[in-house]
Protein backbone atom coordinates (compact mmCIF):
# COMPACT_ATOMS: atom_id res chain seq x y z
CA UNK A 1 0.00 0.00 0.00
CA UNK A 2 2.64 2.17 0.91
CA UNK A 3 5.27 1.28 -2.08
CA UNK A 4 8.51 1.62 -0.49
CA UNK A 5 9.15 -1.22 2.08
CA UNK A 6 11.39 1.34 4.82
CA UNK A 7 7.87 2.83 4.74
CA UNK A 8 5.27 0.31 5.51
CA UNK A 9 7.63 -1.33 7.94
CA UNK A 10 7.54 1.63 9.95
CA UNK A 11 3.98 1.97 9.96
CA UNK A 12 3.84 -1.59 10.79
CA UNK A 13 6.21 -0.97 13.67
CA UNK A 14 3.96 1.76 14.73
CA UNK A 15 0.98 -0.23 14.82
CA UNK A 16 2.53 -2.33 16.62
CA UNK A 17 3.92 -0.14 19.16
CA UNK A 18 -0.15 1.18 20.04
CA UNK A 19 -1.39 -2.18 20.28
CA UNK A 20 1.16 -2.80 23.00
CA UNK A 21 1.18 0.78 25.07
CA UNK A 22 -3.06 -0.51 25.21
CA UNK A 23 -3.05 -3.85 25.83
CA UNK A 24 -0.18 -2.53 28.71
CA UNK A 25 -2.91 0.03 30.00
CA UNK A 26 -5.56 -3.61 29.63
CA UNK A 27 -7.23 -2.43 26.77
CA UNK A 28 -7.95 -5.21 24.31
CA UNK A 29 -8.57 -4.50 21.27
CA UNK A 30 -12.22 -4.22 20.42
CA UNK A 31 -12.09 -7.10 17.46
CA UNK A 32 -9.76 -9.22 15.34
CA UNK A 33 -9.93 -6.56 12.66
CA UNK A 34 -8.69 -3.84 14.90
CA UNK A 35 -4.73 -4.22 13.81
CA UNK A 36 -5.72 -4.26 10.12
CA UNK A 37 -8.10 -0.88 10.54
CA UNK A 38 -5.11 1.02 12.26
CA UNK A 39 -2.37 -0.13 10.23
CA UNK A 40 -4.64 1.14 7.25
CA UNK A 41 -5.36 4.45 9.10
CA UNK A 42 -1.62 4.44 9.73
CA UNK A 43 -1.29 4.60 5.76
CA UNK A 44 -3.56 6.65 4.83
CA UNK A 45 -2.08 9.20 7.20
CA UNK A 46 1.13 9.29 5.82
CA UNK A 47 0.05 9.31 2.11
CA UNK A 48 -1.84 12.56 3.92
CA UNK A 49 1.41 13.99 4.63
CA UNK A 50 2.77 13.59 0.91
CA UNK A 51 4.24 9.99 1.48
CA UNK A 52 3.33 9.18 -1.75
CA UNK A 53 4.66 5.69 -3.46
CA UNK A 54 7.34 5.24 -5.79
CA UNK A 55 7.32 5.22 -9.62
CA UNK A 56 8.63 1.60 -10.81
CA UNK A 57 10.47 1.23 -13.75
CA UNK A 58 8.51 -0.57 -16.63
CA UNK A 59 10.39 -2.58 -18.63
CA UNK A 60 8.64 -2.19 -21.84
CA UNK A 61 8.90 -4.17 -25.06
CA UNK A 62 7.72 -3.21 -28.56
CA UNK A 63 4.71 -6.07 -29.94
CA UNK A 64 5.62 -7.36 -33.10
CA UNK A 65 2.68 -7.43 -35.74
CA UNK A 66 3.56 -11.48 -36.07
Amino acid sequence: MMGEESHAQQIFQDTVREAAFHAANGEAPPDRYWFFREARWHCLAAAAKGVQPEMGANDTADVSDQ
